[in-house]
């Protein structure tokens, strides 16, 4: 679920309504056409060859029904036996006061996840982010720049060369 979630962005809520009758063909790809459950629009989400391997020769649903609270308890044991282990910072603001916590990667990974990975991949592979905003379904643009987390070293990287060759 996770994986699917990290080549399409879908939302928990459409991840667990999908099924094989959403799939059509666009042109000669595949795509899950569907309404999301969230903000019931109608959305076409394209499927990668990753994507469609993993869903190959499902019927019906394509993923169990299960809370988001259980694929976060699922993915977090995952994490962990895989050893990611790397620090992540995390800074918040409580009560007027910003507060910095560090936990490994596997301690505070959600499903959700996916959906930021998403975005960030293609950010990173250069789709304008009018694109990505439609694709992740957002209203406001500023709500889609949040999911992408594109790496400072690329972004730095990004604008020497401009500015270099300017």
């Amino acid at each position: 679920v996770f994986l699917f979630s990290c080549e399409t962005g879908l939302r928990v809520s459409d991840l667990k309504e999908v099924s094989d009758n959403h799939i059509k063909m666009l042109d000669k790809y595949k795509v899950l056409d569907f309404y999301t459950e969230k903000i019931k629009k109608a959305q076409i989400v394209g499927l990668s060859n990753y994507a469609c391997s993993i869903i190959e020769g499902r019927e019906g649903k394509l993923f169990p029904k299960i809370s988001g609270q259980k694929l976060n308890q699922n993915l977090k044991s995952i994490f962990k036996l895989a050893g990611l282990n790397r620090k992540i910072e995390q800074k918040q603001i409580k009560w007027f006061t910003q507060v910095t916590t560090v936990n490994p990667l596997w301690e505070i990974a959600h499903i959700h996840m996916g959906r930021h990975t998403y975005a960030t991949r293609l950010a990173e592979g250069g789709l304008p982010l009018t694109f990505l905003q439609d694709n992740l379904g957002h209203s406001a643009i500023t709500t889609s720049m949040k999911y992408t987390h594109i790496q400072d070293i690329n972004r730095t990287v990004a604008t020497l060369e401009i500015l270099n060759n300017t």
